[in-house]
């Protein structure tokens, strides 16, 4: 392979590499997001506290 393609095919798998990159990362926030509105609409309604143990005194 020529130095010219060589050249061309590293370019373009760095640019890949950058949007998969870039694409990865904006996953992650939309997710990170999307479970803290739902732990939010949870703790807004009440849902998301924890259960009262009930001792049972015999």
């Amino acid at each position: 392979m020529g130095d010219e393609k060589r050249k061309k095919l590293l370019r373009l798998l760095d640019a890949q590499n950058m949007l998969l990159e870039e694409a990865t990362l904006l996953s992650f926030t939309a997710g990170f997001k999307l479970a803290c509105g739902i732990a939010r609409d949870l703790e807004t309604d009440g849902l998301y506290a924890p259960t009262p143990i009930i001792h049972n005194n015999r």
